[in-house]
């Protein structure tokens, strides 16, 4: 089968369904025989006195990745895509670091290289993006492979941040990778977000308005309302990605987003809420929840609806009412003057 590398993935493969089938194959089995044989030309860690005392060994997995690479048949449409997808979520606060990574040594006037890792918010021709996701030890990032690929991958340093045991075996090697697959299909959807069509009214409306599910009233997620966006735009986070959503990682959000004293009772009833309206589902036996496609769809909606429309427009306005210090004295009290009457006026429609 004729296939085009694309350094540790294919360009292009003759026939993608096999290729799909051979890469599907790889199991915990395969990797046991590799080791086997190397271990055959190694030396053995236990002597014949610890064997004969039953000490023994087994294989454990230190790191395993799994990625997802999606080939642009335009280099310059790759980076395109990808240069807006950052840019479009840098406001939301969503990625919990966006990262440019120099590809060059830094030197400083003196001619010493300068030691360390070094980022830059300055999109050059040198400079290739990343969007990358901590949890606990493994991670997640994104981008572009060769310039021409976004490759999305899950790096888990540590099977047992997932409730994974180590032990190298079927059950496990399986488990490893459905988590990584499951993380990397949320990283590509919450990357894509925002570039579909807006919401219908009866969509909007269900979201802020109170609603009844399975006999269960659920109160209006109320748009503008500070906690409220506040917890709309922890939704729409990159964080809890890879890990999911809980009571602990929610009230770390919001005390950065809303207030330090949202207690776990607050964030109990905004979990119940969310859930009625459909923006999180729970993992079967766990207290652990995950944003579902609507609900990400929603809450980036509405978020950038307030950071991009409502708080410009608003301080555009405030500015207007505040007339220029050139301007002459009976002119900005007449100013004045209207803007009380018009605050007034819109006191009293409110009230009525």
């Amino acid at each position: 089968m004729d296939f085009e590398a694309l350094d540790n993935g294919l360009r292009s493969v003759e026939n993608p369904a096999v290729a799909r089938s051979i890469c599907a194959r790889l199991g915990s089995g395969h990797v046991r025989d590799l080791l086997r044989r190397m271990m055959a030309v190694m030396p053995d860690p236990l002597t014949v006195d610890d064997r004969r005392a039953g000490f023994d060994w087994r294989f454990s997995v230190a790191q395993l990745e799994v990625s997802d690479t999606a080939v642009f048949d335009a280099p310059r449409r790759a980076r395109a895509w990808f240069e807006a997808a950052i840019g479009d979520h840098l406001d939301l606060g969503r990625p919990e670091r966006v990262s440019l990574v120099v590809d060059r040594k830094v030197v400083n006037r003196g001619r010493f290289k300068t030691p360390g890792r070094f980022a830059t918010e300055v999109i050059t021709r040198d400079v290739a993006p990343q969007l990358q996701i901590h949890y606990k030890s493994s991670k997640a990032k994104a981008y572009l492979k060769e310039g021409r690929a976004l490759r999305v991958e899950t790096t888990i340093n540590n099977a047992t941040d997932f409730g994974v045991p180590k032990t190298l075996n079927t059950e496990n090697w399986g488990a490893l990778r459905k988590v990584g697959a499951a993380t990397n299909a949320r990283f590509l959807a919450a990357l894509g977000e925002g570039q579909g069509g807006l919401p219908d009214p009866a969509t909007l409306e269900s979201v802020v308005l109170p609603t009844t599910h399975d006999g269960q009233r659920a109160p209006g997620l109320r748009f503008g309302e500070p906690r409220t966006m506040a917890l709309l735009a922890s939704v729409a986070a990159f964080s809890h990605v890879v890990g999911g959503l809980t009571n602990k990682t929610l009230r770390a959000q919001m005390a950065v987003l809303w207030s330090p004293d949202y207690s776990q009772g607050q964030a109990s009833y905004d979990l119940r809420r969310l859930r009625l309206k459909g923006f999180i589902e729970r993992v079967a036996h766990t207290n652990t929840y995950r944003v579902t496609a609507h609900g990400r769809s929603m809450a980036t909606f509405f978020t950038k609806l307030a950071s991009r429309v409502v708080v410009p427009g608003l301080t555009e306005l405030a500015a207007l009412v505040r007339p220029p210090k050139a301007t002459p004295q009976p002119v900005r009290d007449a100013w004045r003057a209207y803007d009380r009457t018009l605050d007034a006026l819109v006191r009293k429609r409110l009230v009525a």
